[in-house]
């Protein structure tokens, strides 16, 4: 039963680890297509800007 409960909890933290690691990887993911929308946002601005003087 100990081995049992042992190998239960192992399970678990593998599983609650690999969870952990994939919300990460969404984040990043998230963070640099939040970073590159921004750079492109900013370069049309500025050819906005360009164009209206």
């Amino acid at each position: 039963m100990k081995d049992f409960l042992i190998r239960s909890f192992c399970l678990a933290a593998v599983i609650l680890i690999l969870a952990g690691y994939n919300q990460v990887l969404k984040d990043r993911s998230k963070d640099e297509e939040i970073t590159k929308l921004e750079a492109q946002v900013t370069k049309l601005q500025q050819e906005k800007e360009k164009l209206s003087i």
